[in-house]
């Protein structure tokens, strides 16, 4: 299924489909939806014709789907590298006004690594 997906993806971005699409009622980009799913190469896809690592979804509502969040979440290590390589912000919160890194907490300690090296100390 995520090879077909891919395929088709791919088509739709050479004939000029947006990649910061938002998608349905519940206002989550197609990136987020990517990354929920566990869709590396669709990741990789859209992100190299131009998503926006950090596209929240509909920024006029509550709640704000970040893909970096979804990907920890998951615990996708390639996915977190992919969106943090992209320019991922990991200081953004959810609606629960937690960051990756309060997700990666609960994850894999590789994963807070990976993380802990793009804070910036100030």
């Amino acid at each position: 299924m995520k090879k077909k997906s891919s395929a088709i993806g791919k088509l739709l971005l050479e004939k000029g489909a947006n990649p910061n699409i938002v998608y349905g009622d519940n206002t989550r980009s197609i990136l987020h939806i990517a990354c929920s799913k566990g869709d590396y190469a669709m990741v990789k896809l859209l992100l190299d014709n131009g998503a926006d690592p950090n596209n929240s979804g509909n920024s006029g509502i509550e709640y704000k789907y970040y893909p970096l969040i979804e990907a920890v979440k998951n615990s996708d290590y390639r996915i977190i590298k992919l969106l943090l390589d992209a320019g991922a912000d990991i200081s953004v919160k959810d609606e629960y006004n937690k960051t990756a890194l309060d997700y990666g907490i609960l994850s894999k300690k590789k994963i807070i690594n990976l993380l802990n090296k793009r804070i910036t100390l100030i």
